[in-house]
Order: structure tokens, then C-alpha cells, then sequence
């Protein structure tokens, strides 16, 4: 095994956490703002969009979200592998950074277990992603394991994603409709 292979790896996956690490706190500093026209915490519910996924059934808005949340995992997983974990820096930081806004704003047993679901879904995919792409560069893994095993971790990533999709969509329907 190559030193510099190893160390390289290490301080991605440092960088990984550090980058998680922030991206849950920073919305509790900056959502945590007083407004001061009317003294008010900038809450979630002013600034976010979710009502684009009213539009159709329940059924429906559970497989928009979901779709919509396994289409950004599945991004950060490809572009972790490709950037041997570089750029799912990046991917992590915003997914953590959408999670720490809700859990900052909503305060509920069913919002911490679909936000709990979202964050394992996109560190399954960007560690995933990183991982295999150090598999492959440092063990020189075929090609055709590594697709399997991201085959997998897609599967786990779209499963997650349904389950919180499921959550998620019950919170908005209880708490807009």
C-alpha cells in the first residue's frame, strides 16, 4: 500500500466530517438571527420552498421528494467516486447544511427520524463513493465489483430516501395543508 495513497484518503475522510460537522451547526448560527424589522427568528418555514410538491397526491409528492433527494445522493456518490471523495465535500456540506436548516426550524419525533434518514442517506453516498474510489485506486479492484458495490449502495441510498420521503411528506401535509 502507497503512503501517499493512504494519507490522501485520511485527510478526505477528515475533511468529510470537519465539512458535515459545520454544515449541521451553520444553520443554527445564521437561522438563529433575530429579523430586525420585527424582531423575529428567520424560521425555515419562511424560506423555504417545499409547496412545488403539492401538486399532485400523496402518493405522488412521496416520490417527488424521494426522487428528487435520491437524484442529489446518487450525484454526490458519482461525482465522491470520480473525485476520489474531493468533490463530495461539497455534496455533503449543502445535504447537511438543508438538514441542519429543518432540524434548526422543526423540533418533532417524525422531523429527526426523516432528517436522521436523509443525513445516513447522503453519507452513505459520498463515503461510499469515496470509499470505492480508494478501493479501486489502492487494491486495484476490477471494475465490474466496483459496480456491484455501487449497485448496492444505491439500492440502500433509494431505500432510505422512500422511507424518509414518506415521513417528510406527512410533516408538510400536517403542517400546510
Amino acid at each position: 500500500m502507497d503512503e501517499k495513497k493512504t494519507n490522501f484518503y485520511k485527510i478526505i475522510y477528515i475533511i468529510l466530517i470537519v465539512m458535515g460537522i459545520i454544515a449541521l451547526i451553520l444553520p443554527w448560527i445564521i437561522l438563529h438571527k433575530s429579523d430586525s424589522s420585527n424582531g423575529e427568528i428567520v424560521s425555515l418555514i419562511s424560506i423555504a420552498s417545499y409547496f412545488r410538491f403539492f401538486t399532485g397526491s400523496k402518493s405522488q409528492m412521496i416520490v417527488d421528494i424521494a426522487m428528487h433527494n435520491v437524484a442529489i445522493a446518487v450525484f454526490g456518490f458519482v461525482i465522491s467516486f470520480f473525485s476520489r471523495g474531493v468533490l463530495g465535500c461539497l455534496a455533503l456540506f449543502l445535504n447537511l447544511f438543508v438538514i441542519g436548516m429543518v432540524l434548526c426550524d422543526i423540533h418533532t419525533l417524525p422531523t429527526i427520524l426523516f432528517a436522521f434518514l436523509e443525513f445516513l442517506g447522503i453519507c452513505v453516498a459520498v463515503f461510499g463513493g469515496t470509499i470505492l474510489s480508494e478501493k479501486r485506486i489502492k487494491f486495484d479492484v476490477p471494475l465490474n465489483k466496483i459496480f456491484k458495490s455501487a449497485l448496492v449502495l444505491i439500492l440502500v441510498i433509494a431505500v432510505l430516501y422512500f422511507v424518509a420521503a414518506f415521513i417528510e411528506s406527512n410533516i408538510l401535509l400536517n403542517k400546510w395543508s
